[in-house]
C-alpha cells in the first residue's frame, strides 16, 4: 500500500477500510451518480475516495511539489460509475496527466503551436470534473495564450514593415538608377561643354585675327586708292 497524501484524507485501516470503502461505493443511492451530486455532498465525499490506494506509485506522484504546495484534493467521484478494478488505475492516469499539463505548462516556448495550449485546457476541465483546483494553471494557459496572440500580432506587424521596407527599398534602387543615368549624362554634357567652350575660344581668336587682317587690308587699299590718284592727277 502506497504513502497517504496528507491531502486526501484517507483512513488506510486494512481491510475493513477498503471493505468500508467498496461497500460505500457500491450503495444504491443518488449519491453513487456524480452527475447528481450536489456541491454538500461533493464536500462530503471529496475526504475519501471512491477505492484503496495499493500502487506503489502513489508515493513518488504524492512526493511531487505540486502536490504538496499548493494542495491538490481531487475527489475522483466520476470514478464511481467505472468499474471497481479501473478506479485506482484511472486516478493515477489523471494524477500524472495534471503533473504532466503543469510540467508542459512551465517549458511552454513563444513558438509553441495554439493548439498544444488549447489541448491543455481541454485537459484542465476534465481534470476539474474529478476535484483538481486548476485555476493558476488554467488562468497561466490563458494569460500566455494571450501573449502568444499579441506576439502573432506583432509578427505580422513586423513582416508588414519588412514588406514596406523591401519596397521602399526597390524604389530607392529604381531612383537611384535614374540618378547615376542623369549623373552620366551630366558628366558627358561636362565633358562636351569643355569640349564646346575650347572651340569657341579657339573661333574667337581666329575672328579676332581675321577682324585684324581686314582693318589692315581695308586700310591698305585706302592707301592704294590714295596713291592711284595722286597719280593719274599729276602733269605731263
Amino acid at each position: 500500500m502506497g504513502t497517504r497524501h496528507p491531502l486526501e484524507g484517507l483512513h488506510h485501516d486494512g481491510g475493513s477500510s477498503r471493505s468500508s470503502n467498496v461497500d460505500k461505493c457500491d450503495e444504491p443511492s443518488d449519491a453513487s451518480n456524480p452527475a447528481v451530486l450536489n456541491n454538500h455532498e461533493i464536500s462530503e465525499y471529496q475526504q475519501e475516495w471512491p477505492f484503496v490506494k495499493r500502487s506503489p506509485i502513489w508515493a513518488t506522484i504524492e512526493s511531487l511539489e505540486l502536490y504538496q504546495n499548493p494542495p491538490q484534493k481531487p475527489h475522483f467521484l466520476l470514478l464511481k460509475i467505472m468499474k471497481e478494478d479501473y478506479r485506482e488505475g484511472l486516478a493515477i492516469g489523471h494524477m500524472v496527466t495534471f503533473a504532466n499539463v503543469v510540467q508542459r505548462t512551465s517549458k511552454l516556448q513563444p513558438d509553441v503551436p495554439s493548439d498544444i495550449i488549447d489541448n491543455s485546457l481541454e485537459t484542465l476541465v476534465e481534470l476539474e470534473t474529478h476535484g483538481f483546483d486548476v485555476g493558476a494553471v488554467r488562468a497561466r494557459l490563458n494569460e500566455l495564450l494571450a501573449r502568444k496572440a499579441k506576439l502573432g500580432e506583432l509578427k505580422d506587424k513586423l513582416k508588414q514593415v519588412e514588406k514596406e521596407l523591401e519596397k521602399r527599398n526597390l524604389e530607392k534602387s529604381k531612383i537611384k538608377e535614374e540618378v547615376d543615368e542623369l549623373e552620366a549624362k551630366m558628366q558627358e554634357l561636362q565633358e562636351k561643354l569643355v569640349q564646346s567652350v575650347k572651340k569657341k575660344n579657339v573661333k574667337d581668336e581666329e575672328i579676332m585675327m581675321l577682324q585684324s587682317n581686314l582693318y589692315l587690308v581695308g586700310n591698305e587699299i585706302m592707301d592704294w586708292k590714295v596713291e592711284f590718284e595722286k597719280l593719274a592727277a599729276t602733269s605731263f
